[in-house]
């Protein structure tokens, strides 16, 4: 073996060599023709272009007056777009009729103090706006001035204070053009320095002096002729609020009398915008910080800050995720602020409703209903918060009632006050009074569902677009009836059905006609259920119906009767989870296929189910005898698989589709795809169910390619046919 090798290896060595150099030869060769080769591409002298051809810039796109406020807005106090609304009372039990509120921080602000935050914007200081700002003033020429400020840049702190000091030193026509950016650049980097804590109060006084005074002749030097890139001129105001205001620790800053909170707040009010920093988020870091520091006295220096701690405390840390503290600090400051209020004596009118959600959270009922009181009696928030008091400290169900319709006397009866154990809080915007009032009517209509006034309650419920709850009592308490009643009644009155804002189906289902129309389409009233249809899928609906009825014919052919069942399971398949919708019942995931939801309504009340979720506590809004029997009742009916149609329109489509098939002969090609079409609606979600379309294609469509399929491998093809609505009119 090793004499082989020895005597082969040479040979294999040299044909390897004399490859390599025939592939070299023809590489060098190829491209030495390549770039020796004339050119033989035709070429044209360029023409001139025209104005219309030359590319030009892409304008761009104008921002119309409406477009620069909205933009304004949302920089000052965030996206201020579509609130989320609680869409359930029920959902949430007893703490529904308990729960705190949160306010709105930007709308209270922009309602009381909106007029006095500055909406303008300026340039932000930035080093690059400095720097380019500076190369087109000095084109080029020669300054020590601006070389001492640009190695002050990259300097640390002290040595860019000396190199300052220098630049402040040069002779006047030299420094000149930099003097009021060298003191606006010494009073920052010295406002940075990280040696405060260890000043003795002296040194602190002297430096906060100097920064002051430094930062208060940049608006004379710049009116002198100093440069004053960015405007810093009018940013050094804003610098020197925040020496009385941010620079230390409260308790420091006013112990050595150089705190001024009062006039700080109005100085960042009228703060224009400059990059991140604005009014609204520099009152917000300045809340925030007082706050944390527990020390909310400074607060009380004037009527702005005293009415935006107010504003911040009743919203919970405002509108900015950054401005918000911790959680016990907001307990603490709570408790603080009041006390501080009453302590001094301060009158609540300038902020009672917001005084007033305060005192509910932190529990000082007393003070809370005395406060409420004295709001006006169609205030619906004080109806809110009296009904909360008064079940907090007695438990009487019916005083609430009377409380929220407006009367005004607290219940005398023995205490039975109400807790619960899950807590949360309601946001509201005071300044949006329908939105109370529809609060008012949800918890009116919880109150009167208990009391067993079910179709009152629809009303309450719908008045306050609380969709869901709405629709429990209009699918699971009323008779078909009585919802009907409700609905011709505000159609006589000519009122139009009260949307719910939200989308429940693939085609709005968000108001009391989406559902009289589909239970009545579900009683087989189909007829009747037209007159209740949205107009935009009216035609469609229509052609349903006399589709229907069309199949259910016994004096025409078998066939005529199978094509209008197929069309109408056509249909349905569009319209079905609008016009067969059942709002409550099973839910569906891929994990866990049909399935009890957490957001199951009726469990709440009937607590039939386990939906392996913590269930709301339901002490004080009790289910009464007949409820329990009603939505029992419906439960029976639609929690079970021939509800299922309501849920997903796939089964009332699959069942349309078997109607079609047993009426066709054996074996015929259009039935056997149609059968292919049912199984894979529902072979995927839910096999079993598919069943009944598999036994019937292997029964009575056996020598049909999907047939085939079927009885050799015992299940529906792979395939997944769409057979138009007239395969079986052609």
């Amino acid at each position: 073996m090793s004499f082989l090798s020895l005597k082969i290896r040479p040979f294999f060595r040299n044909l390897g060599i004399i490859s390599l150099m025939s592939w070299l030869t023809i590489f060098v060769t190829y491209y030495a023709d390549k770039l020796t080769r004339p050119d033989r591409r035709v070429v044209t002298a360029p023409r001139p272009a025209s104005a219309s051809q030359e590319a030009q810039p892409e304008p761009e796109k104008q921002v119309n007056a409406a477009e620069k406020e909205w933009m304004i807005d949302y920089k000052l106090y965030g996206y201020q777009g579509s609130r989320y609304r609680i869409k359930m009372l029920m959902e949430k039990g007893d703490a529904s009729l308990l729960s705190a509120f949160l306010t709105d921080f930007a709308s209270d602000l922009k309602a009381s103090l909106g007029a006095r935050i500055s909406r303008e914007q300026r340039d932000e200081p930035t080093r690059e706006t400095i720097e380019s700002f500076l190369l087109r003033h000095f084109e080029g020429k020669s300054s020590a001035a601006r070389d001492l400020y640009e190695q002050s840049l990259d300097a640390d702190r002290e040595k860019g204070i000396l190199l300052m000091d220098q630049l402040l030193g040069l002779p006047k026509e030299e420094r000149m053009p930099l003097e009021a950016l060298a003191k606006y650049r010494r009073a920052r980097l010295k406002m940075s320095l990280e040696d405060w804590a260890g000043l003795s109060d002296d040194d602190v006084r002297s430096r906060l002096r100097s920064i002051r005074e430094d930062l208060a002749s940049v608006p004379e030097l710049a009116r002198d002729g100093s440069l004053d890139p960015a405007k810093v001129s009018e940013n050094a105001a804003y610098w020197i609020a925040y020496t009385r205001s941010m620079i230390l620790p409260s308790q420091r800053l006013i112990a050595l009398g150089e705190a001024d909170y009062a006039g700080a707040t109005e100085a960042y009010l009228r703060m224009p915008m400059r990059g991140q920093a604005t009014s609204v988020n520099s009152c917000l870091h300045l809340l925030r910080k007082l706050c944390e520091e527990n020390n909310l006295r400074p607060a009380l220096a004037s009527d702005s800050l005293r009415l935006l701690m107010t504003f911040y405390l009743s919203s919970a840390g405002g509108s900015f995720r950054e401005s918000v503290p911790d959680d016990e600090v907001l307990r603490v400051s709570y408790v603080d602020w009041l006390d501080l209020l009453k302590e001094n004596k301060v009158d609540v009118a300038f902020a009672r409703r917001h005084v007033a959600i305060i005192q509910y959270r932190c529990e000082r009922l007393q003070d809370c209903l005395e406060t409420a009181q004295g709001l006006p009696r169609e205030d619906p928030l004080r109806r809110l918060l009296l009904s909360r008091c008064n079940l907090r400290m007695t438990g009487d169900l019916s005083q609430s009632r009377r409380l929220l319709l407006g009367f005004d006397s607290i219940s005398k009866s023995a205490p039975n006050p109400v807790a619960t154990r899950y807590e949360y809080n309601v946001l509201i915007d005071l300044h949006d009074e329908n939105e109370l009032r529809e609060r008012v009517d949800g918890e009116l209509g919880a109150l009167t569902l208990c009391a067993g006034e079910f179709n009152e309650a629809l009303r309450l419920f719908d008045q306050g677009r609380f969709g869901y709850d709405a629709l429990y009592v209009a699918e699971c308490l009323l008779t078909i009836e009585e919802l009907k009643a409700y609905v011709d009644d505000r159609r006589a009155a000519k009122l139009g059905p009260i949307k719910y804002r939200w989308d429940f189906g693939n085609d709005g289902f968000d108001d009391l006609e989406y559902e009289l129309c589909s239970r009545l389409m579900r009683a087989g009233r189909l007829e009747e259920a037209l007159a209740y249809v949205a107009p935009k899928i009216r035609d469609k609906a229509t052609n349903y119906v006399l589709l229907l009825r069309a199949g259910e014919r016994t004096d025409v052919g078998a066939r005529e009767r199978a094509d209008s069942y197929w069309r109408a399971a056509c249909i349905i398949r569009q319209l079905g989870e609008t016009i067969l919708r059942s709002p409550h019942g099973l839910s569906w995931s891929s994990g866990e296929g049909w399935y009890v939801s957490s957001y199951y309504l009726p469990g709440y009340r009937s607590r039939t189910f386990d939906s392996g979720h913590p269930t709301p506590d339901m002490k004080m809004l009790v289910v009464g005898d007949e409820e329990l029997r009603r939505v029992r009742a419906w439960e029976s009916q639609h929690m079970t698989q021939s509800g299922l149609a309501g849920r997903d329109a796939r089964y009332a489509a699959f069942d349309l589709a078997l109607k079609a098939a047993r009426l066709l002969p054996d074996n015929d090609p259009a039935g056997a795809e149609i059968l292919q079409y049912a199984g894979n609606l529902l072979k995927y979600r839910e096999p079993k169910a598919a069943v009944p379309a598999y036994r019937m294609l292997v029964s009575r469509f056996p020598k049909t390619p999907y047939g085939q399929h079927a009885v050799a491998k015992k299940w529906f093809s792979p395939d997944r046919p769409s057979p138009p609505s007239d395969i079986l009119s052609r």
